[in-house]
């Protein structure tokens, strides 16, 4: 193993206990970044900056699984066990687009943000995504917002409507989940839409459709029940 030469005060000393990558992948593992998934998989108080170390010598996801253990070893704070942990990790990743059914690149109906979104079922807290579609309804980015319950009174448009425009999104799909598994939409769920529809207009996106995701049924679709919110 290579000799650490890295700072005396770990990045992750810096960070509060919900920026810690192995926090942030238990609340909502699709917000993490690839340094953050990476960081996990190596633990210990120099994993941020190992990650990062990673990247840049060694190359993007694919070089890092295809390197032998031996080769990732030689990153600074990387043993062979580190190592092995770090290709089985990506490894399982990889196995796991096996077992999922095909995603669609476009969103064409709500069934096809659904789709995109479906692992939304397990969390626990409600979280609030944004899928960012071009002029073709391909999907730009799918971006995460807020966690907790989302309220009209703490919206705040843009914020919301940012990372569209960073984007150059000409459509955006709305997204939460209720943890209770009802998906039916509530009074605040409407409420907050309208105020969403109407500041999206300002910047001439259009909300195409608000989706929530439950388990019983699986997801419900505002575009599909209640249309005529979404043309406030």
């Amino acid at each position: 193993m290579a000799t650490t030469y890295y700072p005396s005060r770990p990045v992750l000393k810096t960070l509060t206990l919900r920026e810690h990558p192995a926090q942030k992948l238990a609340f909502d593992p699709t917000a993490c970044t690839q340094i953050e998934l990476l960081a996990a998989l190596v633990g210990g108080q120099y994993q941020i900056e190992i990650a990062q170390s990673l990247f840049r010598k060694i190359g993007d996801l694919v070089k890092i699984y295809n390197a032998p253990a031996s080769k990732l070893a030689e990153i600074a704070g990387v043993g062979i066990s580190t190592a092995t942990r770090i290709k089985a990790g990506i490894a399982l990743g990889m196995r796991l687009v096996d077992c999922v059914p095909d995603v669609p690149q476009g969103v064409h109906s709500p069934k096809d943000a659904y789709s995109l979104v479906q692992d939304m079922t397990a969390l626990t807290e409600e979280h609030f995504k944004l899928i960012l579609l071009n002029q073709r309804s391909k999907v730009i980015a799918i971006v995460p917002l807020y966690k907790g319950n989302l309220h009209s009174v703490s919206i705040r448009i843009a914020e919301i409507m940012k990372p569209a425009i960073e984007h150059s999104a000409a459509s955006i799909v709305l997204v939460h989940n209720h943890p209770s598994g009802d998906p039916e939409a509530s009074s605040n769920d409407v409420s907050v839409t309208k105020q969403i529809v109407e500041g999206a207009k300002l910047f001439d996106i259009e909300v195409i459709d608000h989706i929530i995701v439950g388990k019983n049924p699986a997801f419900y679709s505002m575009k599909s029940k209640i249309p005529h919110v979404l043309r406030s």
